[in-house]
């Protein structure tokens, strides 16, 4: 069997199809692997530059202020003693009343009881013939009621007789011309402001020489209490009582420590009662909103202000800002609120970095950043 002559036509195109096979495996290969690299190279961020936090430098005033609640004390000493016995049958009085001469108190079996000035205590009936310092002090009780004209020289004469009865008739009692050791309680001072003893209730039992009113300190001592966790105030610090609508400004006269805290004092600035001649205003027992102390534990300061953040601190103890240009300009701090700084030795409109740091002005070491107040 002999051998087939080769085509020599179709050789060339065989191997020409051959060839753009493999050039068409070479360029799906090379896809494929730009595909896989793509998906596996990490991706590329653009680059950005954060500039340092700046503060535009103003002038401002600041000042720091607590609130403490005010404890507000009033002394008491015994003071109408009750010259009869009885039964309380009503009470006209309240305690921190302010009362005045012939203001009724009470009334014992019924009977009116008034105040009256005076330094003897109501220990005997006066009536017709009787002399003495309390007869005195009836006449001018009548006399301070334009019922007596004549001197207080203390007899109980004709004219003394006449102008208790005209009292009497004037407050609807019986005119009988005697004032009954019960009828009037003598109070050193008046006005005054008293309170009334827990014990004389009505239907309480009273009897002679039972102390009917308690006598109240024309002012108050007013302090307040600062725990250990907060900043205690120093002697002279303004401060301001708010009772309901009323304030009164003062300071901190005094500071003492107890049971691990800081009681505080307050006066007025002068040292006298910070409520002055109104303390009558302060009521005795607190029903509504609690009195409380607004203590301006940092006084105002105006000037250049910048945030603490802002401070630098140089190994020395020296404080400085740094400017945007990278001068660190030296300064001195005048007043802080804890969060703010008044600083001499900047301009208004200066504008400084915050969270400033690097070498302090003639230093080789680098500063921080100062938190102090």
């Amino acid at each position: 069997m002999g051998l087939r002559p080769v085509n020599s036509a179709r050789a060339p195109r065989r191997g020409k199809t051959v060839l753009l096979w493999m050039l068409s495996i070479a360029v799906a290969l090379g896809i494929g692997g730009a595909a896989a690299w793509a998906v596996l190279s990490p991706p590329t961020t653009e680059q950005t530059v954060v500039s340092d936090p700046t503060y535009t430098v103003a002038q401002e005033t600041i000042t720091r202020s607590s609130q403490f609640t005010a404890d507000i004390a009033w002394s008491t000493a015994d003071a109408g003693v009750f010259g009869g016995g009885g039964t309380v049958t009503s009470i006209g009085v309240a305690s921190g009343d302010t009362v005045t001469a012939g203001q009724l108190l009470y009334t014992v079996d019924l009977k009116p009881v008034y105040v009256a000035q005076g330094e003897v205590p109501a220990f005997r009936d006066l009536t017709l013939g009787v002399t003495g310092d309390d007869v005195a002090q009836l006449q001018a009780f009548l006399a301070e009621h334009n019922h007596f004209w004549a001197n207080a020289n203390g007899t109980f004469g004709p004219a003394t007789l006449t102008a208790v009865k005209a009292w009497q008739r004037a407050t609807g009692q019986e005119e009988t011309g005697v004032v009954t050791s019960g009828t009037l309680v003598f109070l050193s001072d008046l006005p005054r402001r008293v309170t009334v003893p827990e014990a004389v209730t009505v239907g309480a039992r009273i009897a002679e020489g039972t102390v009917i009113l308690h006598d109240v300190s024309a002012t108050p001592t007013v302090t307040f209490t600062v725990g250990s966790n907060s900043e205690p105030p120093l002697v002279g610090t303004p401060v301001s009582l708010v009772v309901g609508e009323n304030t009164w400004d003062g300071m901190v006269s005094a500071v003492a420590d107890k049971d691990g805290a800081v009681v505080a004092t307050v006066t007025s600035k002068k040292g006298k009662p910070i409520c002055g001649k109104s303390c009558s205003k302060i009521p005795l027992s607190i029903t509504g909103e609690q009195p409380y102390i607004v203590a301006q534990l940092v006084p105002e300061a105006t000037g250049p202000v910048v945030p603490v953040s802002a401070i630098a601190t140089s190994p020395d103890g020296s404080s400085y800002v740094v400017t945007t240009s990278g001068d660190k300009v030296p300064v001195t701090i005048e007043a802080t609120d804890g969060s703010r700084v008044v600083v001499s030795g900047v301009d208004t409109g200066q504008v400084v970095k915050l969270y400033a740091t690097g070498t302090a002005p003639g230093s080789s070491q680098p500063s921080s950043t100062s938190s102090e107040e």
